[in-house]
């Protein structure tokens, strides 16, 4: 971004952006950071717009996966080949086998929302991690993010909240149904960000009320991972 940009401008990259709800998350502003000529943040725009459109997440669609959303291969080894961290991090938090106090334990990564064959995949990725919480009767599809990610929150939670809606949730609970999930679960969606991380820094920060306020509304509050401690998670 190479200069400040209206509170209008804003508003009209949302209105278009809108047509699309599903890749909604992905447009490069919602990466934008700083304020506009009126010194207004513009997460804060975008946060307040779609609380007032809400509406709109109705546009997106549930993908119906033909294939399980399990998959075969997920041993959690880390080979050797890989550098990306957030696919080491996922493994590590699967392979803990823990529960933890907010959203319980890790039962698989990297879970598929793409239809084999389908004409309705474009721009769909994977549920990096799928947790189960048996004492709050709760799933979470968790959006994870490295150490050093510089995405705002607020494209954090657009994302996992996207998957959500994508996601066929009767299906999900009965690929995995053997986790001890029961119909009657609540199905959630969060980020997993790191503690001190940038993201960390804007939840503190009291004057991103829109941005809260969203995050409410989609009961799509996150959860913070420690400092270069994979395994030791706090929920605010």
């Amino acid at each position: 971004m190479t200069r400040q940009k209206t509170r209008e401008e804003i508003i009209r990259l949302c209105e278009m952006a809108s047509l699309d709800m599903g890749t909604f998350y992905k447009a490069d502003f919602i990466n934008y950071r700083g304020r506009t000529r009126q010194k207004e943040l513009y997460t804060e725009i975008i946060a307040e717009w779609l609380l007032n459109h809400f509406e709109v997440f109705d546009k997106i669609k549930t993908v119906e996966r033909s294939k399980s959303y399990r998959v075969d291969s997920h041993d959690g080894v880390i080979k050797n080949t890989t550098n990306r961290k957030e696919e080491i991090t996922a493994k590590q938090l699967f392979n803990s086998k823990k529960s933890y106090a907010g959203f319980g334990t890790i039962i698989d990564y990297q879970i598929p929302l793409k239809n084999p064959g389908g004409k309705n995949n474009d721009g769909l990725g994977k549920i990096d991690l799928l947790s189960v919480n048996k004492n709050k009767e709760c799933v979470f599809l968790l959006e994870l993010k490295k150490e050093d990610s510089k995405e705002t929150l607020l494209r954090c939670a657009l994302e996992a909240y996207t998957y959500l809606k994508i996601v066929s949730k009767e299906k999900l609970f009965t690929d995995f149904k053997d986790k001890g999930i029961r119909e009657s679960f609540t199905l959630k969606a969060s980020p997993l960000v790191y503690e001190n991380g940038v993201q960390y820094e804007e939840y503190k920060d009291n004057s991103r009320n829109f941005l809260h306020k969203l995050m409410i509304r989609m009961d799509c509050i996150p959860f913070f991972l420690k400092e270069k401690v994979y395994f030791d998670v706090i929920n605010l």
